[in-house]
């Protein structure tokens, strides 16, 4: 079958070919009456025209190609850490696509990254997901385009962070238990650094963070907190918890889109991934088109989920 060309869709709309290109790369330079625009809508919808997204990439000096790059840290092999960001990534590259642009997902080991794709498709901006500082230089030191860090707390301005806003969670997570001293359980050593930047605000006890590497980690650090009420950051740790310690003493704060796991227990607060996606992809877009922040850290807020089955 022919291949549908720019021509094609003049032909059909009775427009030049220069109109066509007009209105598929929505150039504001031209003005183009509203009948116009609609008649070359209508042609490409009825021919099925699918553009070039490498001819519209030359056109506009841009490829129309964002990178997600997953960070793989094989020092925390829990079994759940490869769905963590299934939600965020699935409402991140919707929201792309439907402002123009593609996204390629890649899996990065933080010790030995290969980044050739990044000369091989020439992507217009990158974000990096729970990156650790130990390796952020390592991993970004060859790209000359825009980086969005998510959920990695870096104090350097050559990066723009989008943060869940852990410092209210924790605040919130106090409340709700009635408990100034919490003990508190993650399961990132991104999430301790963010939660010790917050130690002096929320008064916290570098004794009372937990870091849980394996599962043995976590059924010990309950065991030593039975008795006190806590805070467990990640909806598969509470999973794996709610049998070893009364889930009325727990206050879970979802990150992963999967609070509907978690019927039995009271008191939840989750982020919305839909709203950071959302946050992340108007910051990228705003860096490539060279609208720089002058603040670099964006935080989404969590919200409390009503909930009383127990």
């Amino acid at each position: 079958m022919k291949k549908v060309t720019m021509r094609d869709v003049a032909k059909a709309a009775g427009v030049s070919v220069a109109t066509v290109s007009y209105v598929i790369n929505n150039n504001d330079k031209e003005s183009i009456l509203e009948d116009t625009k609609k008649r070359v809508i209508k042609a490409i919808d009825e021919l099925n025209y699918i553009p070039d997204l490498t001819a519209r990439a030359l056109s506009r000096k841009k490829s129309g190609l964002v990178g997600i790059f997953i960070m793989d840290n094989h020092a925390e092999p829990l079994p759940w850490k490869k769905c963590s960001y299934s939600e965020f990534i699935s409402e991140l590259i919707k929201i792309l696509y439907d402002i123009g642009y593609h996204a390629i997902v890649e899996h990065l080991d933080p010790s030995n990254c290969k980044l050739d794709i990044i000369y091989e498709r020439a992507l217009d901006g990158v974000f990096i997901l729970g990156i650790s500082e130990q390796y952020i230089y390592n991993t970004t030191n060859i790209f000359k385009v825009p980086i969005i860090l998510v959920d990695s707390y870096i104090e350097d301005t050559l990066f723009h962070k989008v943060l869940a806003d852990y410092e209210t969670a924790i605040s919130e997570g106090m409340k709700i238990l009635g408990e100034k001293e919490p003990f508190i359980v993650v399961d990132s050593a991104n999430s301790k650094v963010l939660i010790d930047k917050l130690c002096q605000s929320n008064k916290l006890q570098e004794k009372n963070i937990h870091v849980i590497s394996t599962e043995e980690d976590l059924y010990r650090c309950l065991k030593n907190n039975n008795h006190r009420k806590g805070i467990i950051f990640n909806e598969f740790l509470a999973i794996l918890a709610q049998n070893h310690i009364a889930a009325e003493q727990l206050a879970v704060i979802c990150l992963s889109g999967n609070e509907y796991l978690l019927s039995n227990y009271k008191y939840k607060l989750f982020f919305n991934n839909k709203e950071k996606a959302a946050l992340a992809a108007e910051i990228m877009i705003d860096y490539i088109n060279k609208d720089y922040h002058s603040n670099k850290y964006s935080f989404v807020k969590p919200v409390l989920i009503s909930d009383t089955a127990l």
